[in-house]
């Protein structure tokens, strides 16, 4: 099993779900906040699959950053490890995520 994950709806990271996209979904970010921020956590095979991901959220308008590692742990620096999506409406994000597996 590979290290690469996909987060959704979304990463708590400012520049994933912020500008440029944050009004656009203003009202589902501000429910996502005031709902605790909740992500799901999934599994892809491969650094490929991650970015074909990537790719069909953004084809619908999706937020998608891939977030590449720091390097401090057992991960190499650069190492592409998560994909944050959204945020967008549920049934856009199952859209793109809906197959994979809980990791």
């Amino acid at each position: 099993m590979l290290p690469w994950l996909v987060t959704n709806p979304l990463l708590n990271i400012i520049q994933v779900y912020k500008p440029p996209f944050f009004l656009a979904y203003l009202k589902l970010v501000c429910r996502w906040e005031a709902l605790g921020q909740a992500k799901v956590v999934l599994q892809v095979k491969s650094e490929e699959e991650l970015l074909m991901l990537q790719g069909a959220a953004m084809s619908l308008s999706l937020t998608a950053k891939v977030v590449h590692d720091a390097g401090r742990t057992q991960i190499t620096a650069g190492s592409a490890t998560v994909l944050g999506i959204g945020p967008g409406p549920k049934s856009m994000i199952d859209q793109i995520t809906g197959t994979l597996k809980l990791y």
